[in-house]
């Protein structure tokens, strides 16, 4: 085994406010660290051990399948789509011929021109900077050209093939909405945005009919539309921007949907006219009830809600002035996860896939007919086997603030003596719902009698509005101190700290962060990945990735003194101590858009420098050829998956 790499520690001191802290490892922001990298990749694999019978398992368990969605056109044509969670190997079968025409793999979004003879879509860079190109395929011909770089992979077509879409500045950030003219091959800007905290989002209507241009400010929103059947590229204000006051919008068969806050907090679906609300058409019906996404086809509305940890799927219908009828999908579990294929529809038979899948079941398509109203299981993970008869999923409420847990377990490998191994993983930012779909590394750890455990804590979007509220900005104690709470739960009722791994993503390193500075002694192994830990340096600095749409989420640490303060009191970072601390994994990405690598070399590096050694591990894994998202080979993603299991299992003693 390697020796533990340490770095210099180099005096540099700062003042903000009145207050006066050390950054012993400020160098490290722009020194070169291709050295570095190599070290830390050179440890982490030294001590994170490959164990080939573990990887055949999680290979067994991966999910294989790409089941072949096949849809027809409205034109005629059919379209194959392999698909595999957002990414579709995509081919073509022309009008009244056999003939195929491999488009390409990796399509995230495509679109057909009116007169049907070109096909245009989008992929993201291999790199994993998330810099979207367009492409375009002569489906006559069968040629292809590379047209636009460095562009949101959303996008538009209007009648005459001219496309629209979104450019990024140097930070990330969305701010130029612009217009590829088709004849001319020239670029126009149709809308720059000035304010820093806002971001533009793009979004196509299910038809495809109509691009909304969405200016976001945390849970405030404005919209424009275009009408892509006229090629005018009229922009046309839906709606004003209005402090707290959100909407999502969708176009089908002439009438506007909005997905808004307006007189729900937790959201409702509502006709909208240009700045002209209408009739609402569903609601939550209680106020720990949120609606998660909606989609709109035909006269078919489809509604993902949540409420305190369970998952509901709606199937709404709306003709003229009828009161609307509201189909319950039922699913076999309380809590799943669930995704309406807005790609694969097939609007000649009139049908559409989703997406199903829980903690304990894999990836299941279903097909859904929106004119007979009715719904049919088609395809099955090619996953290992899961005898789901041994497993239990419960859904507890922890605390005064009954703060849902989602676990799962085998139930023939659970032990009363509160020995079990405990994994739990927390997210708690921005409002989102914490990803609760099926992975196979967390069946590995059940199938050797863990406990795996999802904590819905304040900061999320799981329970209503107001959990998002209280967990944020000023109020983000609450997620780190909800998740602590959790842990202490599940530790009494199953398991103890010398068992207990914490896992947490992204804005979960944030908590992931937090909770090692606060409670260090309840966790054996805390693991993160492309974690937010150098939160009050980022936040300080502008020209750092995605910050300044981040001040309302986080705070404003270099203009407000009380948001200051807050997160210096948090931040993982400076918070790091002398003291006894867990072991520690953290895998980052070198190409990362969103959060960037170098702020995890600083925290491992003072982490190190600072801990009291107790035989516990630090050990960083810096992937160079991947973003914030995963992009490898399943070998490769195998792989790091392997190493990382095996580290918490040895670290909890199991062999």
């Amino acid at each position: 085994m390697m020796k533990e790499p340490r770095y210099e520690m180099k005096e540099y001191n700062r003042k903000h406010f009145g207050v006066e802290w050390s950054d012993p490892f400020h160098w490290l922001l722009d020194a070169p660290l291709k050295s570095i990298v190599a070290t830390e990749n050179d440890y982490y694999e030294s001590v994170a051990r490959f164990d080939r019978d573990l990887y055949r398992e999680l290979n067994l368990r991966h999910d294989k399948t790409k089941p072949l969605l096949r849809i027809r056109t409205k034109e005629g044509y059919y379209v194959n789509l392999l698909n595999r969670n957002r990414l579709s190997k995509m081919s073509v079968i022309l009008p009244n011929t056999d003939k195929e025409i491999l488009i390409d793999e990796d399509v995230i979004y495509y679109q057909f021109d009116t007169a049907n003879r070109f096909v245009f879509y989008s992929k993201d860079a291999e790199d994993g900077s998330e810099k979207g190109r367009i492409h375009v395929r002569n489906l006559r011909l069968d040629r292809q050209r590379d047209i636009l770089r460095n562009v949101t992979t959303t996008f538009g077509v209007d009648q005459d093939r001219n496309i629209y879409y979104g450019r990024s500045d140097s930070t990330g950030r969305v701010t130029r909405f612009c217009k590829y003219v088709w004849k001319t091959q020239r670029e126009d800007l149709i809308f720059e945005e000035m304010d820093p905290t806002i971001d533009l989002e793009i979004a196509v209507s299910s038809c495809k009919t109509m691009l909304f241009l969405r200016r976001v400010q945390t849970f405030t929103s404005q919209i424009f539309s275009i009408d892509l059947r006229d090629g005018k590229n009229v922009m046309r204000e839906m709606t004003p921007f209005e402090t707290g006051v959100d909407y999502e919008m969708e176009y089908s068969n002439g009438r506007y949907y909005a997905l808004t806050n307006l007189r729900h907090k937790n959201y409702s679906v509502m006709l909208h006219e240009p700045h002209k609300p209408g009739r609402e058409v569903f609601h939550p019906g209680h106020s720990t009830a949120k609606i998660v996404t909606f989609n709109v086809i035909d006269d078919i509305i489809y509604v993902h809600e949540q409420s305190r940890g369970k998952s509901f799927f709606y199937m709404i219908t709306v003709k003229g002035t009828e009161k609307p009828r509201v189909i319950k999908v039922a699913f076999p579990e309380p809590a799943f996860d669930i995704t309406l294929m807005t790609d694969s529809i097939d609007w000649t038979q009139k049908k559409i896939y989703v997406r199903y899948s829980s903690p304990i079941t894999p990836p299941t398509y279903y097909e859904i007919s929106w004119a007979k109203q009715s719904m049919e299981r088609k395809y099955a993970s090619g996953c290992g086997y899961i005898d789901k008869t041994r497993y239990t999923m419960k859904i507890d409420y922890v605390g005064r603030n009954r703060i849902p847990v989602v676990y799962f377990y085998r139930e023939d490998m659970l032990k009363d003596d509160n020995s079990n191994p405990l994994y739990i993983a927390g997210y708690g930012a921005y409002g989102m719902n914490t990803d609760i779909s099926y992975k196979s590394d967390l069946i590995a750890l059940t199938e050797r009698g863990f406990i795996c455990a999802y904590a819905y804590v304040r900061g999320g979007g799981d329970v209503s509005q107001d959990w998002y509220y209280e967990g944020t900005n000023l109020n983000k104690r609450n997620t780190f101190l909800d998740f602590i709470e959790v842990t202490r739960y599940l530790q009494k009722m199953y398991s103890r700290p010398d068992r207990t791994v914490a896992f947490g993503r992204s804005a979960g390193g944030f908590l992931m962060g937090a909770i090692a500075n606060r409670a260090p002694e309840l966790y054996n192994t805390i693991y993160m990945q492309v974690p937010f830990l150098d939160v009050l340096n980022t936040l300080m600095d502008a020209t750092q990735p995605l910050t300044t749409i981040e001040y309302l989420e986080f705070g404003s640490p270099s203009t407000n003194e009380a948001e200051f303060k807050n997160l210096k009191e948090w931040a993982p970072y400076e918070n790091i101590e002398k003291k006894r601390y867990p072991n520690i994994i953290i895998e980052v990405g070198r190409q990362d858009p969103r959060v960037n690598y170098r702020e995890s070399i600083r925290y491992m590096a003072k982490m190190r420098m600072m801990r009291r050694h107790n035989g516990t591990k630090m050990l960083l894994y810096v992937d160079t050829t991947t973003g914030h998202f995963p992009n490898d080979t399943v070998e490769k993603e195998l792989v790091k998956k392997t190493r990382s299991l095996r580290f918490i299992m040895d670290n909890v003693g199991l062999v």
